[in-house]
């Protein structure tokens, strides 16, 4: 398993990244794709926010 937190702005720039491997080590490549997945779901995130909001941010 792998403990990945991830904070990105709203142009997809992180923030802040922090991941440990817990019970194994995990490959940059494994990295790379659970970032893909932080930035997909920030952006979802971010849409509805923006659609709850009325637009404003």
């Amino acid at each position: 398993m792998v403990d990945l937190n991830c904070v990105m702005n709203d142009r997809g720039e992180l923030i802040e990244l922090q991941g440990t491997g817990e019970g194994r080590g995990f490959t940059v490549a494994e990295q790379r794709t659970l970032v893909d997945l932080c930035q997909s779901g920030i952006r979802q995130l971010l849409e509805k926010q923006k659609e709850i909001l009325g637009g404003q941010s």
